[in-house]
């Protein structure tokens, strides 16, 4: 596997006529770092309660609406 240089990316983009399209190289992967995904259940559960709540306001809009 080889690993492109992002000039070699970028010249391959302008050669297929997208000179808009600019690679950056990512140097610092602090960001990275700041992912937390050890407790996933946590987010689906926030999910389905939004959901629901979504799910139930728009049940009482539909009702309550008079025209």
């Amino acid at each position: 596997m080889q690993i492109a240089a992002p000039n070699e990316i970028n010249a391959y983009f302008e050669s297929i006529n997208l000179p808009h399209i600019r690679v950056e190289e990512m140097v610092i992967f602090d960001d990275l770092q700041n992912i937390n995904l050890n407790e996933p259940n946590t987010y689906w559960k926030l999910l389905l309660i939004l959901a629901l709540a979504f799910f139930i306001l728009e049940m009482l809009i539909i009702t309550f609406w008079k025209v």
